[in-house]
């Protein structure tokens, strides 16, 4: 059985919404189709495989009701997140709603196009419905419905054919609010046209306290010979809940390089999937995760190999510490054509509490006979006889620790080809190892 959703609360909030916005047909319609859907099945419960590390109650139980739009400080640091750490472009959302203070878009380069999602709904309606309808293709998925009902805003990011973008392009979603249970529900659309070369930075931060929920989806249309490089950065704090959802598309001889970094939460569930459905694409797929406390973070990915002569690598690490939960669900689906597909996937967990919990569940399904198919999974501790070295040669305790630790996260981090982006997700981790993960 399904977890019950406040139905009342949902439908009482979606006809608000309704009596506000003023939508082209196609698009009330389909948010009326899937606000439905929603309120039919409900949420997942455990005994739903692909849910079975994550117990959604918490969510449920909850009245979260739409966050609005709110006044920002002046441009530069929202108090304590560096929005300019970052160098290239960026466009920021506060509570959902596009911020044209905190935006700058000064340096976005001839051949990249960056917008609101609501103001290209407004201008050019039919041309975003395929890209809105197709989203995010999950069928009757709780948050996937939930999304398209509720999205107010987002954002849309062209990279132009054969434009090569010299800086990342870094899109924030933030949630600024005092008070508890406010919901958001962004919506990111970027499109790589053909021979085109980018960096998108998509992150998700918090600002004061209290209980919040984003429900993200993000489309990504990868095509013929571009190259992608999709860092996803999630930390809003440890009472939070996140879901979000991304798919991605690759055309020939496409390249995606996908970077997914959570920071932890009260539930926080990703899930990625891969089309790669014209021959040469590939991908390149990592995670960290780094927990403490009582937080829950579930990845979830899907690499469909759907043509020959693609390829796939996915790895995964995670960092738990006090009585934290960590999940990982991988599956590459290599089909009946898929013919010389070469396929990789690895999990490795780093517990530092006896507390700490690590699922792991790496999937090949393999449905052609010429292939090259591996995965594997690890869940270990810290090598004390390091930590005893290092402590040896005048670090602290403190010192030794962190540094192993980021010796394990940085098979990850490394893959990360811009310099900048690399250099602020170190500090990142840094920042979260020196706080609570113990």
């Amino acid at each position: 059985m399904p977890i019950a959703t406040a139905p009342d609360t949902w439908l009482q909030s979606f006809g608000r919404l309704s009596e506000e916005r003023t939508d082209p047909a196609w698009l009330s319609e389909l948010r009326q189709q899937a606000m439905h859907s929603f309120i039919t099945h409900g949420l997942p419960t455990t005994r739903h495989e692909d849910w079975m590390y994550t117990n959604l109650q918490p969510l449920a139980a909850r009245n979260f009701q739409r966050a609005r739009a709110v006044t920002t400080p002046a441009p530069g640091t929202l108090e304590g997140h560096h929005l300019d750490a970052l160098s290239g472009p960026r466009i920021v959302f506060v509570n959902g709603h596009f911020d044209a203070q905190l935006t700058d878009l000064e340096a976005l380069p001839e051949g990249v196009a960056v917008a609101p999602l609501e103001q290209m709904l407004r201008e050019t309606p039919e041309r975003m419905r395929s890209h809105i309808e197709r989203l995010v293709e999950a069928g009757d998925h709780p948050f996937a419905n939930l999304n398209t009902a509720f999205f107010e805003d987002g954002v849309v990011i062209r990279i132009g054919e054969g434009i090569e973008a010299p800086q990342p392009i870094q899109v924030v979603f933030v949630m600024k609010s005092w008070q508890n249970d406010v919901v958001e529900h962004p919506r990111l659309i970027l499109l790589a046209e053909p021979n085109s070369r980018a960096t998108v930075v998509e992150r998700y931060e918090a600002q004061g306290p209290g209980d919040r929920f984003t429900n993200a989806a993000t489309r990504v249309d990868v095509r013929a010979g571009a190259r992608l490089e999709h860092i996803r950065l999630q930390r809003e704090g440890s009472s939070s809940f996140h879901v979000g959802m991304t798919h991605v598309r690759q055309a020939r001889d496409s390249s995606y390089e996908n970077v997914v970094v959570s920071l932890g939460g009260s539930v926080s569930r990703h899930e990625l999937e891969l089309d790669l459905v014209e021959p040469g694409a590939s991908c390149s797929l990592g995670g960290l995760y780094v927990l403490g406390g009582k937080e829950h973070v579930d990845n979830h990915t899907v690499v469909h190999h759907r043509v020959p002569h693609c390829t796939s690598e996915e790895l995964y690490k995670g960092i738990l510490g006090g009585r934290s939960r960590g999940a990982f669900t991988g599956r590459m689906v290599v089909h009946k054509d898929a013919q010389h597909t070469s396929s990789s996937q690895a999990n490795h967990n780093l517990l530092l509490s006896d507390d700490a919990v690590a699922d792991t569940r790496p999937q090949l399904e393999i449905y052609a006979d010429d292939v090259q198919c591996a995965h594997g999974a690890t869940i270990g501790q810290l090598d004390e006889e390091q930590a005893f070295y290092l402590r040896s040669r005048g670090l602290t305790p403190m010192a030794a620790r962190n540094l192993l630790i980021h010796g394990f996260a940085s098979e990850v981090l490394e893959t990360v080809r811009d310099d900048e982006v690399r250099t602020l997700l170190e500090r990142v981790l840094e920042s979260r190892l020196n706080v609570d993960v113990t």
